[in-house]
């Protein structure tokens, strides 16, 4: 017998201290050792808890009434893998126990997006939870934890030619600003070190599959020139296999991606490249920068974006360069999209650089709040955003650095409404 306990619960709320039990329909199907679909005509209830079974057999909907419901089916000999929430069925949270052999089997078998693209996440967060526990973080031991998402990305790159642009978003790391969602308290510093150094052993781990994932994205580049949704696919694919090859910072990955960037005339792609050398080898950044200027200085979006590649720029040369270019002839302070641009993105897309040790990027940042709130207090409410949820952070130095700069702000003078209520309700 093949049998699953299924539980709900939701965190009390003001006012309603204790949740009655939500109506949830929970759709889910159970992938056989093959791959393949098993039929559900046989699976039963310990209750009346109602099920709806798919045309094909091969998918039900349980509809979820009650705290607890336990579901089963017997004759299965062989314990397949569940694929719970098929379709993101609910607006709900799951967690089930998956262990990493069944959530490949997943990756490789399910044709499930919704599935797929969360047990990416969950083999993804698994991975950084079992580096924030390791008493140690040598390249040994790294290269032997990430080895999870190794095999998956392996999957992914396999199945390229299936849905290039699913596989490349599947493919690409989440931004430590995603990452940092997922935890409660962030364990900022943390997080800091170990995650390039995840980008790192997986890039390394896979040269040899991403070399020739490039091969095959270039050469679909050159034989779909008529299909624009074809051509951006692929395109999506070679970016994001260019900036995989880049978390490895070796000189040859970056021989690759200029050689690329002297090829390609395609802004879009330039852009993209630009990015990449920009936060991954930013010691050689300076002369693909203002060739990129140069070519696009009067396209004003495209300005945009160079300013927000900059100020996004992880490593310690940000700071100084973002004070250059508030004196860029360019950028005007009284500009929202050059704001948002240059400030907002260091403030929000910037996590080692906007959370630095030292306290520099909550000066900055709370500086530029008190300057825009002369003459633009919308903006500047939006950027003191940044320091919202300053509480949910681990380290005690960094709350009390962001709570010193919320503090000046509300004591400038002829402070804007909008301002002092983002300011205020923070310290709150």
């Amino acid at each position: 017998r093949w049998q699953i306990e299924i539980e709900q619960s939701c965190a009390p709320t003001p006012g309603q201290p204790n949740k009655t039990a939500f109506y949830i329909p929970l759709k889910l199907a159970l992938i056989d050792e093959q791959g393949q679909a098993l039929p559900l005509h046989g699976l039963q209830s310990n209750d009346d808890v109602q099920l709806e079974l798919s045309e094909s057999g091969t998918e039900v909907v349980v509809m979820l009434s009650d705290q607890r419901h336990v579901i089963y089916m017997d004759n299965v000999h062989v314990a397949p893998v569940p694929s719970i929430l098929r379709g993101f069925s609910a607006p709900v949270n799951l967690s089930y126990p998956f262990y990493l052999d069944e959530c490949l089997h997943l990756l490789a078998h399910d044709d499930d997006p919704y599935v797929c693209w969360q047990t990416n996440q969950q083999i993804i967060k698994s991975v950084v939870d079992a580096l924030l526990s390791a008493s140690e973080r040598d390249e040994q031991t790294v290269q032997k934890l990430v080895q999870p998402l190794v095999e998956s990305r392996r999957v992914f790159l396999a199945k390229l030619k299936e849905d290039p642009a699913f596989y490349a978003l599947q493919l690409e790391l989440p931004s430590l600003s995603y990452l940092m969602e997922s935890y409660r308290p962030i364990p900022i510093a943390e997080l800091l070190e170990i995650w390039p150094m995840v980008q790192s052993a997986v890039a390394i781990a896979l040269e040899p599959e991403l070399m020739d994932a490039l091969d095959l994205a270039q050469e679909q580049l050159k034989q779909e020139q008529g299909d624009r949704q074809v051509q951006s696919s692929w395109r999506r694919v070679f970016n994001t296999v260019c900036q995989t090859l880049a978390y490895s910072k070796t000189m040859a990955a970056l021989q690759q991606i200029c050689d690329f960037y002297a090829r390609y005339d395609n802004m879009t792609i330039r852009q993209r490249l630009l990015c990449i050398i920009s936060h991954y080898y930013p010691e050689h950044a300076r002369n693909y920068l203002d060739d990129f200027y140069d070519a696009w200085q009067d396209e004003e979006l495209v300005v945009d974006k160079w300013f927000s590649i900059q100020a996004t720029q992880g490593d310690d040369s940000c700071y100084e360069q973002i004070l250059e270019l508030l004196e860029h002839p360019d950028f005007q302070m009284t500009n929202p999209n050059k704001v948002r641009s240059l400030i907002g993105s260091f403030a929000r897309a910037n996590p080692a650089q906007f959370h630095h040790h030292s306290g520099r990027g909550y000066s900055f940042i709370a500086k530029q709040v008190i300057r825009l709130n002369k003459t633009n207090p919308q903006l500047a409410a939006r950027l003191c955003g940044a320091f919202n949820g300053w509480r949910s952070l681990d380290c005690k130095e960094r709350q009390k650095l962001i709570k010193s700069q919320l503090e000046i702000i509300l004591a400038t003078e002829n402070l804007s409404a909008d301002v002092f209520e983002i300011a205020n309700k923070a310290l709150q």
